[in-house]
């Protein structure tokens, strides 16, 4: 970077979006915006800019199993199912740095991933797997496309969500993601 050229880094206590204002400004340090978070700006409003995520966070089902009325589906007896079953197996887990408090015994407030467009609610979290009900969802089948962030149809799961639903922040739920997931960038 030249040193004549100027950067504007904009904190969490501004209330305006002021680059429109700013227009000779070559570089700006944009924050959480990479997740289309502009809370910062807009406290309670959401998205109030428009902002498209820059990141979406999939993984493949590795298998899809029928679980019966109480047999246990994970380790420890995690979740054990009141009615018979269909789990999908999913790729991906603790170790990607998928947020545990996401998953708890409470399956009913457990976070969701999308399949076939369709919400599918996590029932555990392993290191290295997830498991999600896909009981309701038609012709799931191993090798289908699961949406850990991101949209799928009409649905979308952001990281704004997760972090409102596991009591921290969008940025943490970003920040989390370790090496292990395979990254592809993409040139907009």
């Amino acid at each position: 970077m030249r040193r004549d050229q100027t950067i504007l880094q904009i904190q969490p206590k501004d209330d305006f979006f002021p680059i429109a204002a700013k227009p000779f400004l070559e570089y700006v340090r944009f924050g959480k915006g990479h997740a289309s978070a502009d809370d910062i700006f807009s406290p309670g409003i959401q998205n109030r800019l428009g902002l498209e995520p820059s990141m979406r966070w999939t993984s493949k089902i590795l298998n899809v199993l029928w679980a019966e009325e109480g047999e246990n589906v994970s380790y420890y007896r995690f979740f054990v199912p009141r009615r018979r079953t269909k789990v999908a197996i999913i790729g991906f887990g603790m170790g990607d740095g998928y947020a545990r408090n996401l998953v708890t015994r409470d399956t009913e407030h457990n976070a969701d991933v999308l399949i076939h467009g369709k919400r599918a609610r996590l029932l555990d979290l392993n290191v290295d797997v997830a498991f999600a009900d896909v009981t309701d969802i038609p012709d799931v089948q191993i090798g289908d496309t699961a949406v850990l962030v991101g949209r799928d149809g009409d649905e979308e799961i952001t990281t704004m969500e997760l972090g409102e639903q596991g009591g921290t922040s969008n940025g943490h739920i970003c920040c989390a993601i370790t090496s292990r997931p395979l990254r592809r960038y993409i040139n907009g």
